[in-house]
C-alpha cells in the first residue's frame, strides 16, 4: 500500500514527520506512539485499518524523522496537543468540531494511541481545544496522567488500595530512573541496550522476528530511548505532585492487556470517572500487543468507531 510522507510544522516551529496510508478515505484514524518507539510501531494495524480508512501516524517530536528539539520543557504536553492540532488541520482539514467541546462545522478525526501516545490522547480529549478534533478515542496501556496522580494519591487508604499502588509502583520503576539527568540517554546509547532491546522484544513481549528492529532500525530505537525520555521529565512530576481534576466528553475505548508489564489493570481503570461514555475491554496480551496481535488491535479501533455511529445515527449501542 502506498505511504504518503509529508512534514508539518508543529510548536515551536518544530517539523513532525506524517505518514498517510487510503488518502481518498472518508474517515480519519490518526494513530499516535509511545515510548520509546515511532510512528513505525502502528505499522501492522495501520496497514489493516487503511482497508477502510484514511490512516495517519506521525512521529512525536524527538522520535523518528521530527525534529529533536533539546530543552527538556520543550517536551510538555500542552506543546504535545500544539503539534497533534497541526497534525489534525494538515490532514483532515474540513474535521474541525463534532461536538465534543466543538462546533458542528465538521467531523473530528478518530484517535487510537499506545503508552506514551495514549497518555498524549487523554491530554488531548481532556482539553476542549483539542477534544473538539476528536470523534473516538481507544487508548492502549497508557493513563491520563492527572487520573493517575489521583490513583496514587487515593491508593493508600485501605490495605488492599495500598497493594495495588505498590504494585503499580513496581511496574513503573523506570520512572524514577528517567528523572536522573543523562543515565537513561547514556544506557540508550550503550552497546548493552542494543545488545539486550530486541532480545527483551523477543522474548518478553513475544514481537514476531521480523519486527525486531535491526541495522538501521535499531540505531533510531536507540536515538528514540535517549531522546524520549524528556517526556518523562518534562510531564511526570508535576502531575504526580498537583494532579488535576479533568474530564472528557469524547468516547473512549480503554484496551487493558492483561499482561502488561508496565501499566496495570488498576492504573488503567483509574480513567473510569473522567467521562460519562468510557468503556474497556481486557484482552490477552503484553505492552506491545499492537506488534504480536495486530488483527485483534485494529478490530477493536474499528469496532468502536462502528459503535460510536451507530449510536449517533440510530441511538443504537452495538457493544
Amino acid at each position: 500500500m502506498e505511504i504518503r510522507h509529508r512534514s508539518v510544522v508543529g510548536a515551536g516551529g518544530v517539523r513532525l514527520a506524517v505518514f498517510e496510508r487510503n488518502v481518498d478515505a472518508d474517515e480519519t484514524v490518526v494513530l499516535i506512539h509511545g515510548y520509546p518507539d515511532n510512528h513505525r510501531v502502528w505499522d501492522p494495524v495501520a496497514d489493516r485499518l487503511a482497508e477502510r480508512f484514511h490512516v495517519v501516524s506521525y512521529d512525536v517530536r524527538g522520535a523518528g524523522a521530527s525534529e529533536v528539539p533539546e530543552p527538556v520543557n520543550a517536551y510538555r504536553l500542552e506543546l504535545l496537543a500544539e503539534d497533534f492540532r497541526a497534525v489534525v488541520h494538515a490532514v483532515s482539514p474540513d474535521g474541525e468540531g463534532d461536538g465534543h467541546g466543538g462546533d458542528d462545522s465538521g467531523r473530528g478525526v478518530h484517535v487510537a494511541a499506545h503508552d506514551w501516545g495514549s497518555i498524549q490522547g487523554w491530554y488531548f480529549a481532556c482539553d476542549p481545544d483539542t477534544a473538539s478534533l476528536m470523534s473516538t478515542y481507544t487508548s492502549i496501556s497508557g493513563p491520563d496522567l492527572d487520573a493517575a496522580g489521583q490513583f496514587m494519591r487515593r491508593s493508600g487508604e485501605t490495605p488492599p488500595s495500598l497493594r495495588r499502588v505498590v504494585g503499580q509502583g513496581v511496574k513503573s520503576w523506570y520512572v524514577g530512573v528517567f528523572q536522573i539527568p543523562r543515565f537513561a540517554p547514556a544506557y540508550w546509547r550503550s552497546k548493552l541496550a542494543r545488545a539486550t532491546w530486541p532480545k527483551m522484544l523477543a522474548a518478553v513481549e513475544k514481537v514476531p522476528a521480523e519486527l525486531l528492529p535491526s541495522g538501521d532500525d535499531l540505531d533510531q530505537a536507540q536515538r528514540d530511548g535517549a531522546n524520549g525520555v524528556k517526556l518523562y521529565r518534562a510531564n511526570m512530576v508535576t502531575a504526580m505532585r498537583a494532579p488535576r481534576h479533568v474530564s472528557t466528553d469524547v468516547p473512549v475505548q480503554v484496551v487493558i492487556p492483561l499482561r502488561d508489564r508496565y501499566v496495570s489493570p488498576a492504573l488503567a481503570q483509574s480513567v473510569a470517572g473522567l467521562g460519562d461514555d468510557i468503556v474497556f475491554h481486557q484482552i490477552d496480551g503484553g505492552h506491545w500487543v499492537l506488534l504480536n496481535d495486530p488483527k485483534r488491535i485494529a478490530g477493536l479501533v474499528a469496532e468502536h468507531i462502528d459503535r460510536q455511529a451507530a449510536i449517533a445515527a440510530f441511538g443504537w449501542d452495538l457493544g
